[in-house]
């Protein structure tokens, strides 16, 4: 990889001076569990993107890395209202992750922390897609990758960017079949999930700056998540015979939470 400019987060406009204010009930089932569709993709980039920072990042030097989560930090805590005290600032999952492997970075002896979702019930959920603690952090791992792959000849770049750009797809189309369900509500008044929406709509706009910077490389045949993986399961196993895959007992079950995280570290150590 080579070497990283250190850059000014932009957060997607309608999160730019955002106060954060009461959390959205969700009433409807059919919009709730459309909505808990929707944040499943999301975790699973979650999850990618917290392996991206643990291989690829913390490569730059933990001094770097430590300056892009401090901005990180700063960043949310203006959305918050946190200013004065940015430590108080909730960071979200990813956030708390990168910070507490970053401190360990490079100390032998200590434990490395494990990315965990603390999110469990249907309405700790909704809260996190409407939060989008997360966006900070993709933003500068986004712009990392880049770099990366306009100096790389390396085919595992291009599935990196398959995958995120399925995953985009499928969020547009989640949230597409979203707005259509509520329209077609019999309810006299359609819930006023807005906020969500923007939460969801700053994670697209993340994952289509990816595919616009990089798109007329590739061409715009739609993959779904599963199909695509399923498609790519030759690529990969010819990868997987230069980078070995974790231990059996540390991988996740779902195989699309198995493979993103793979793509990720196969693309930083190319």
């Amino acid at each position: 990889m080579g070497n990283c400019l250190k850059h000014q987060l932009q957060l997607p406009k309608r999160l730019q001076d955002r106060c954060y204010g009461p959390y959205k009930t969700v009433k409807s089932r059919e919009t709730k569990l459309r909505l808990l569709q929707i944040a499943r993709t999301i975790q699973f980039l979650d999850r990618g993107f917290a392996e991206y920072f643990q291989v690829a990042v913390l490569s730059f030097g933990k001094k770097h890395a430590e300056d892009l989560l401090h901005d990180a930090r700063k960043t949310i805590s203006k959305m918050q209202n946190k200013q004065s005290d940015p430590s108080s600032a909730d960071v979200g999952d990813l956030g708390h992750y990168c910070e507490q492997i970053a401190k360990v970075w490079g100390e032998s002896g200590k434990p490395k922390p494990k990315f965990t979702i603390t999110q469990r019930r249907d309405d700790e959920i909704l809260c996190y897609l409407q939060d989008a603690l997360e966006i900070p952090y993709w933003e500068f791992m986004v712009d990392i990758f880049l770099g990366w792959k306009a100096n790389s000849s390396s085919l595992s770049g291009d599935v990196v960017l398959r995958v995120l750009h399925s995953a985009k797809l499928d969020l547009l189309d989640g949230r597409r079949r979203l707005l259509d369900e509520i329209a077609s509500s019999q309810v006299d008044a359609a819930e006023d999930i807005a906020p969500i929406i923007d939460g969801i709509d700053a994670r697209i706009s993340i994952l289509d700056s990816v595919w616009n910077s990089t798109s007329s490389n590739l061409d715009d045949t739609h993959y779904s998540l599963v199909s695509f993986l399923e498609r790519s399961q030759q690529s990969s196993s010819r990868i997987s015979e230069e980078i070995p895959l974790p231990p059996q007992d540390e991988q996740p079950t779902h195989q699309m939470v198995k493979t993103i995280p793979f793509l990720f570290m196969t693309c930083a150590w190319n």
